[in-house]
């Protein structure tokens, strides 16, 4: 079969593949159950049994600012790993996509 004809029949794999079923998503308060609450800018929830931390995003939190620095160094200016050295500043948002953030 020529390479082009192969491409065309991939996309049919995909509409063919059975569609499976979402799963309806718990509510907040039975997610949060028998896990420890850590309160926070983002309050955090842990699982200690699993040790899955989780990032708990109220609503309408808006954008905020993400800073990220190096605390500590390596102790080679060589590799450019400074400790206290700042990186970019960002202006970051959560974005929901199915059922990911």
């Amino acid at each position: 079969m020529p390479r082009p004809a192969l491409l065309l029949l991939l996309p049919l794999l995909f509409l063919l593949a059975p569609a499976q079923a979402a799963e309806p998503l718990p509510t907040p308060e039975a997610f949060a159950e028998g896990k420890r609450r850590v309160e926070g800018f983002f309050p955090l929830l842990v699982d200690d049994d699993t040790a899955a931390v989780y990032l708990e995003i109220p609503a309408g939190r808006g954008d905020f600012i993400f800073q990220s620095s190096l605390p500590r160094g390596v102790g080679s200016n060589d590799l450019g790993l400074d400790r206290g050295q700042l990186h970019e500043t960002r202006l970051v948002a959560f974005e929901r996509i199915g059922r990911r953030v």
